[in-house]
C-alpha cells in the first residue's frame, strides 16, 4: 500500500464474514502525511467542513474521513476490483 516503516502496527478486528476491518497506531494526519510523501494524489470527495479526501495511485484509492458510523476515524483502501479494507485510525 505504501512505505509505512517500522513503528506502524495493524491489528485484525473482523467480526465474522464482514469485510476486513484493521485498527492502526496512527491518526489521520499521520496517514494522510504518509501517503503525500509517498506521492498519492490528493482530492477532496465533500465539502471542506466533513473532511473526507480520496488519495489514488496506479489504480489502487484509499478515501480517508474524520467520522465514521461507529464515530471513529477511519480510512478505506480498495484496488480496481477489490475488496474495501477498513482501517480504524486514532484520533
Amino acid at each position: 500500500m505504501f512505505k509505512y516503516g517500522k513503528k506502524l502496527r495493524f491489528k485484525d478486528i473482523t467480526k465474522g464474514a464482514s469485510r476486513k476491518n484493521f485498527t492502526m497506531n496512527i491518526s489521520r494526519r499521520q496517514l494522510q502525511n504518509r501517503l503525500k510523501k509517498s506521492g498519492w494524489k490528493k482530492t477532496r470527495v465533500e465539502p471542506k467542513n466533513k473532511k473526507i479526501y480520496k488519495y489514488t495511485k496506479k489504480g489502487r484509492k484509499i478515501v480517508t474521513r474524520k467520522f465514521s458510523k461507529d464515530g471513529r476515524v477511519t480510512a478505506d483502501y480498495s484496488r480496481k476490483k477489490g475488496r474495501v479494507i477498513k482501517f480504524r485510525l486514532r484520533r
